[in-house]
């Protein structure tokens, strides 16, 4: 309601003359507002859903529509309604009666001048309830929503309410909680292996959710969080959870009650300790690597260094740091100047360097040393200097040992009969054994150096040649193995595999390339691929020859398989089956009757009502058909898929009674398209039942009988994408 729009009271009244009086008196003292007079229960009834009052003054007594009647319809209606009672005369019980059913107020007649006190206390009563009800949504909201766990528990440890992270927390309906113990709800893991269901017993003395909710209870005080931890299980594992707690006392009616907050902190106290495991491995990790940190400070002319470079320059922590000549002295030589300009430059012109220089520790130990400086900037000035010195003796050592064995592998690689390059980074090729040479048919390192890449590559291969080396460039991770197709010189095309890895090659970083010609393999692949499809088109071809001898053996149903396979195929493309396994289907569906050549032709022809026998005779084709197909060679289950497509998802079918998933997917499918199929055709014991018919069957006994998910299939191919029978063959 607008407090500037007039107020809606809905007066009911018999008596024209007393709606009168009250609304005269409400204008008197100043009220603005709009009535409706109504005095049957029909007008009320229409009032409250068109008028929409929001205040309702009935007379108490009325010969046909009475005030507590009014009521009952009021409080059904909208429960914060402000509803005074209007009346001649009402003794003290029914005064109290009305209130306590729901009335706002009540007023007698001859005390009209109380009426406009009644009708604004009223109102007012109705904003604060619906400001305490707005309030209480509040908290309840904040209360449900907190994303920490609120547990409300008595002096047992029972819970009286839980809110909805607790429930999420525990997996357990809000609901499933009340009255059960604090451990056992959150699963406790000393709680479970109690006898009474829940800890707080004997091993559980110093669990303290326990010991806070007793000393709260105790004390009447709230306390302050606190760090704990429990053990918790679920589905037989366990779990530390550590959590931050915190308790208050609350009275709720006679029994005091505790709610208890637990915040989940686990992950936090998790990457606490994974941070003092970074930190020890970080130690540990310069000792091994050999890898000292330090950091000059501009302003305090001070220099700090990590235990390992104590180590590397071979003096103990007596050794005073801060004198930076002392420090600069131990390199050797040349090597001296190099690094005192280098850390002056860093200190005067925030210029960074990373040098490899040789080393003369303090006892008496030959290095090499890799020193890397940074400048630190803070608002523009130069405030630190912060770097690592690396002992890198070892590795220079086998660099050294490498470079000396460097002419053996050369050599090892001219003899190669694997085409051999060593590329540099800018892709200058450095050397070419001769197996390499012949593949490109080239004679020396100088043809093929004066030969542009591109017309070493077929236009196919350079573009992806290309796209490799801007990946190279950009600094990408390559594929270290490739296949390329090449040009030779001749105007020859053949195709190579590539393997390409970095080396180290006269001292620098390089790369070595090795070819392997894989002309031959590759077409020796495409005839045998050639020879497949051949005999891909043999198998189908036999398929085809067993249709032929079914349906010569039965004619009144031939076509029947070609339009089963035609539909199963359909309906495995739906459902979305591989194209392999709809290979398969279709096979299988093209066959699935061949096991009726072992049953007498006039039983398959017969115009009346098979006998039991008879019908024995029929449904043992399934079978005969597996014993037809069970020595075929075929990339399919064949003969397993024929002996299922009688079976029945309810176990109804035959001949072996299978049920669920004990059946393949592509005999329920062959199921579904071979009833489809047979009940809109024509058979010689019945005239063709009509696709409608069949649709029904299917829906009928989708889930029970046939397979949902292909039986919803089926469905929808005819009823929302005009699949037809006759029109199935593609």
């Amino acid at each position: 309601m607008n407090e500037d729009d007039p107020l809606r009271i809905l007066m009911v009244e018999d008596v024209p003359e007393d709606a009168e009086l009250a609304e005269r008196e409400l204008r008197k003292d100043g009220l603005r507002f709009a009535t409706v007079r109504v005095d049957t229960k029909e007008g009320f009834l229409k009032a409250l859903e068109e008028f929409r009052p929001e205040m309702i003054i009935p007379d108490y007594a009325m010969p046909e529509f009475d005030g507590m009647e009014a009521l009952k319809l009021s409080l059904a209606h909208d429960p914060q309604l402000p509803f005074i009672l209007f009346t001649g005369s009402m003794n003290e019980e029914t005064a109290v009666a009305c209130m306590k059913a729901g009335a706002s107020d009540y007023i007698i007649k001859e005390r009209m001048a109380r009426l406009p006190a009644a009708v604004r206390g009223a109102l007012e009563q109705r904003k604060i309830r619906i400001e305490k009800e707005e309030r209480e949504r509040e908290l309840l909201a904040i209360y449900e929503n907190a994303p920490l766990i609120m547990l409300l528990m008595d002096g047992e440890r029972r819970l009286h309410k839980v809110n909805g992270f607790a429930a999420e927390f525990t997996g357990r309906p809000a609901d499933a909680m009340r009255l059960m113990r604090c451990g056992e709800a959150l699963r406790c893991l000393n709680a479970l292996a109690s006898p009474a269901g829940c800890g707080f017993g004997e091993q559980c003395e110093q669990c303290i959710i326990r010991r806070r909710v007793l000393e709260t209870l105790a004390n009447g005080k709230d306390r302050h969080p606190a760090e704990g931890s429990l053990w918790l299980g679920s589905t037989g594992q366990e779990e530390k959870m550590s959590f931050l707690l915190s308790t208050a006392k609350l009275d709720f009616g006679s029994q005091p009650l505790v709610l208890v907050t637990l915040l989940d902190i686990t992950r936090r106290k998790q990457a606490e300790e994974a941070l003092k495991e970074s930190e020890t491995l970080l130690n540990e990790t310069q000792a091994i690597s050999k890898v000292g940190g330090w950091a000059y400070d501009l302003r305090k002319k001070r220099i700090t260094w990590t235990e390992e470079v104590y180590r590397i320059y071979g003096v103990g922590k007596s050794y005073d740091p801060n004198d930076i000549g002392n420090n600069i002295r131990l390199y050797s030589g040349e090597d001296r100047l190099i690094i005192e300009q280098a850390f002056t430059n860093a200190v005067q012109t925030g210029e960074p360097y990373d040098l490899e220089l040789r080393f003369n520790a303090a006892d008496g130990v030959q290095k090499w040393v890799r020193t890397i400086g940074k400048p630190v900037f803070e608002e523009g000035k130069i405030t630190k200097v912060m770097g690592n010195i690396i002992d890198i003796t070892k590795r220079k050592e086998k660099e050294k040992a490498l470079r000396e064995t460097e002419e053996n592998f050369r050599r090892s690689l001219d003899d190669s009969p694997m085409g051999v390059r060593i590329v540099s980074e800018k892709g200058e090729t450095l050397y070419v054994n001769k197996a390499a040479l012949d593949i490109f048919g080239c004679d020396s390192i100088e043809e093929w150096r004066a030969i542009p890449t591109m017309k070493r590559y077929t236009e196919q291969s350079y573009a992806k040649y290309k796209i490799r080396r801007e990946k190279r460039r950009l600094g990408e991770d390559d594929t270290t193995e490739y296949e390329i197709d090449i040009v030779r010189k001749g105007g020859e095309v053949r195709r190579l595999q590539v393997w390409r890895k970095g080396i180290l090659w006269n001292g620098g970083n390089n790369y070595q390339v090795i070819y392997r010609d894989v002309t031959d393999i590759r077409n020796a692949r495409e005839e045998l691929g050639w020879t497949l499809e051949r005999l891909r088109k043999a198998y189908s071809a036999t398929i085809q020859v067993m249709v032929s001898a079914v349906e010569t053996r039965d004619p009144y149903t031939a076509g029947h398989q070609i339009r089963s396979s035609d539909l199963a195929r359909a309906i495995a493309k739906e459902i979305g089956l591989p194209q392999e396994k709809i290979d398969g289907i279709r096979m299988a569906a093209s066959i699935h009757d061949i096991g009726k050549l072992s049953v007498p032709a006039e039983i398959l022809s017969k115009p009346t009502k098979l006998s039991d026998i008879e019908f024995s005779l029929i449904k043992e084709h399934a079978h005969r058909g597996f014993e037809i197909l069970r020595e075929v060679e075929s990339p399919w289950p064949l003969a397993e898929m024929v002996y299922q497509h009688h079976e029945r998802m309810d176990g109804s079918g035959y001949p072996r009674n299978l049920k669920g998933d004990a059946i393949l997917i592509e005999s329920r499918i062959l199921a579904v398209a071979d009833v489809v199929e047979a009940m809109a055709s024509h058979r010689p014991y019945r005239p063709a039942l009509g696709i409608d018919k069949a649709l029904e069957e299917i829906e009928k006994n989708s889930g029970t009988i046939y397979d949902k998910t292909v039986a919803g299939a089926c469905l929808r191919l005819f009823r929302e994408k005009s699949f037809k029978l006759e029109e199935a063959r593609i």
